[in-house]
């Protein structure tokens, strides 16, 4: 896994925007935000920006589901 710096700062944008979406709904509490029908499409949108930046500098692409995805983790932290 390697990153460039302009890698960095659209990956530190992304996570930004994730607090800044939870902000914009204020005065809803986490729970309120993360519950499984109720998430906000701007904040699911932030959460989802952030995971393909994530991956594509991981693995140079998506994860094909979260099976692959749990795999590669327990993979490296076997290591």
């Amino acid at each position: 896994m390697s990153t460039t710096p302009r890698l960095s700062a659209v990956l530190t944008r992304c996570a930004e925007d994730i607090p800044l979406a939870r902000e914009y709904h204020f005065p809803a509490t986490i729970a309120d935000l993360y519950a499984p029908d109720a998430m906000p499409d701007d904040l699911r949108a932030a959460h989802d920006r952030n995971d393909e930046v994530l991956e594509r500098i991981y693995i140079g692409r998506r994860f094909k589901n979260d099976t692959e995805r749990l795999e590669k983790l327990f993979s490296s932290i076997r290591r």
